[in-house]
């Protein structure tokens, strides 16, 4: 016959299936509970897609009155994207110069803002891309003239130079935090402000 004690520890060898249940229920709701919390890593990634649009505009402006040549960033909405490209303003009317590319500084790619190539801004996007110049149009690009001023040069029959009003503004997203970047006429001076 067996002792008690022996008998004891035999039977509380395992887990019920019961008790498997309870920790997983437990598990779950801590897991519920610490999900908000994943909204800091999204202000992270937002702050980081804000400095990486901004520094590109910086960037454009800069080699707009290094090279004396118009330099223009072009957001694509649908993609959440920008990219920066040379504007020839020898053609009717101007259009982005893709025979000459503008290279990123640092990687000597094109210089084509793409948050998912990058793990610190995954998951960000371009939502509102909107500049409004003299002649009241609202458009989805900014050029940088060969001073360095925001204006937009592209006109059906030529370039016609429209100063930027206001402020032009690029909103970056990512999970519900937003970031504005700001570019102000009509000096060109870029800004990035917290989003409602």
């Amino acid at each position: 016959m067996k002792a008690p004690c022996a008998r004891l520890a035999s039977a509380s060898a395992g887990y019920t299936l019961i008790e498997l249940l309870a920790v997983l229920l437990i598990m779950s709701v801590v897991g519920t509970l610490a999900l908000p919390q994943a909204e800091p890593v999204a202000g992270v990634r937002a702050d980081a897609a804000a400095r990486e649009v901004a520094q590109a505009v910086r960037f454009a402006q800069a080699e707009a009155q290094r090279t004396g040549v118009n330099y223009m960033a072009r957001c694509d909405l649908a993609a959440g994207t920008m990219a920066l490209t040379r504007l020839d303003t020898t053609v009717t009317p101007p259009a982005p110069d893709l025979s000459v590319p503008v290279l990123h500084p640092i990687d000597k790619k094109d210089y084509r803002i793409v948050f998912s190539a990058s793990q610190s801004t995954t998951g960000a996007a371009i939502t509102t891309c909107a500049f409004t110049y003299s002649d009241g149009k609202t458009v989805p690009q900014l050029t940088f003239g060969d001073d360095g001023a925001p204006v937009n040069l592209v006109g059906p029959k030529g370039p016609d130079i429209k100063a930027l009003t206001g402020f032009g503004q690029i909103v970056v997203a990512a999970g519900r935090v937003r970031r504005t970047v700001l570019v102000s006429a009509p000096s060109g001076r870029v800004t990035i402000v917290p989003s409602p």
